[in-house]
């Protein structure tokens, strides 16, 4: 009568040890960046299960190949992020390793982390690069966190400084300029990052936060993201951030005091049309925080006009910097020509002839389908523009009137030097 019980006794225990062999092996992983750049660079699930079972034996830990299997369950929507497991790093892992969110953790926040196997960012946006990245499986066996404090107090001495920010009001040609960018060899650009907006939001959220901490959390969250990869490709860093991002432009130049930057614009009615038809996360009452855009009797608007209050408080967050300090104001109209003669000089990027081609190529390519060639689409979006739209766009007139003036202005200063 005590054959059940002493049967799940026993299989308890061998569970107990095959799980604290498993957690031996993922430890050993994590202090040998050149194991991790093997396993990592196999996609393959099959052959991913029987390198770890070699490579682990070397250490002498045998590993069932169903229990390894059993961690490359595919996680395409990334829900394991949901899950509430503490930090489970000491420091920064090594190079190849990204943040690829900030999470809650137990009544604290968390850092994620995800091998990115040298591949270099060359996607319209971070998300699709951290999506490719999930999909290995050495990141579904490892999934590295570490505490916030971790991220910031770890760091190392040498931080990657960004040579530039680029801020838009959406819509309006950042994807486009961000893969010209990315043409360009040996290039670190990276595209609108969750794990930054979600630091950004986490330091709004709480006003009480120490400044210091504040711009410590910035700094490190963003040189995590631009880190060199593996073989320590140092070519330029860039960092495009969301459009509600303006609102943290005093934080951000805090952060970066010598990192120059841009705001790309549009013709209010231009962009308006593109969220009417396909509405961003901003352009939506309740998507993102109230207090990130401070919009009051939000509910009584329409979703045009919502979107154009929002465009409007993203274009004033910009003409509120005193001085416009190292940045510099770009109308899409300029583009793609402005890449070259006006944003890769204002960040101090001097293309060699090879890259010079590749940013050239890139600008003859739709930004958001790399696969496919741009067309413009101007003139379409005035015809089809609504009377609500046109309407809409009022609000942000004067705002758009106040830039042009000062992009103009500019432009005349820098002729007449």
């Amino acid at each position: 009568m005590f054959d059940m019980p002493l049967s799940r006794t026993i299989d308890s225990a061998n569970q107990d040890d095959l799980s604290a062999r498993l957690q031996q092996w993922r430890q050993a992983i994590l202090a040998d960046p050149a194991l991790q750049h093997r396993l990592v660079m196999i996609e393959d699930p099959d052959q991913f299960i029987a390198a770890n079972q070699a490579e682990a034996l070397h250490l002498d830990i045998a590993l069932p190949a169903t229990m390894i299997a059993n961690t490359l369950q595919p996680d395409p929507l990334g829900l394991d992020r949901f899950d509430q497991h503490l930090a489970n790093a000491s420091a920064w892992p090594g190079p190849g390793w990204r943040p690829i969110g900030l999470v809650p953790a137990q009544g604290d926040w968390a850092v994620d982390w995800a091998h990115f196997a040298g591949q270099a960012l060359t996607q319209p946006f971070y998300e699709d690069a951290l999506r490719k990245a999930r999909q290995r499986p050495l990141n579904r066996l490892m999934r590295v966190r570490t505490s916030l404090t971790t991220l910031t107090e770890t760091a190392p001495a040498q931080m990657a400084v960004p040579n530039g920010l680029i801020f838009h009001l959406s819509r309006c040609g950042s994807t486009l300029v961000t893969q010209m960018l990315a043409a360009i060899p040996g290039a670190t650009i990276v595209s609108e990052p969750p794990p930054l907006d979600g630091v950004i939001q986490l330091i709004q959220a709480n006003p009480d936060l120490p400044m210091n901490s504040a711009v410590a959390l910035v700094r490190a969250m963003a040189s995590a993201l631009g880190r060199p990869d593996r073989d320590g490709a140092t070519g330029p860093f860039v960092i495009k951030l969301d459009s509600w991002h303006s609102r943290a432009l005093p934080l951000l130049r805090l952060a970066f005091p010598d990192t120059p930057w841009i705001f790309l614009y549009r013709e209010p009615i231009d962009i308006l049309v593109s969220h009417h038809r396909i509405r961003g996360m901003q352009a939506v009452p309740g998507m993102l925080p109230d207090t990130i855009f401070d919009i009051p009797d939000s509910d009584t608007l329409s979703l045009d006009e919502y979107a154009a209050r929002v465009l409007a408080t993203i274009c004033q967050a910009v003409l509120d910097q005193p001085a416009m300090a190292g940045g510099m104001l770009v109308n899409y109209s300029e583009l793609p020509d402005a890449v070259v003669r006006r944003i890769l000089p204002h960040f101090g990027i001097l293309p060699d002839p090879a890259s010079q081609a590749a940013i050239t190529a890139a600008s003859t390519r739709n930004a958001k389908a790399p696969h496919e060639r741009f067309t413009p689409d101007t003139a379409e979006k005035r015809h089809s523009a609504s009377p609500s739209i046109i309407a809409a766009a009022a609000l942000v007139a004067d705002a758009y009137r106040a830039l042009e003036e000062q992009r103009h202005a500019a432009l005349r200063d820098g002729d007449a030097r």
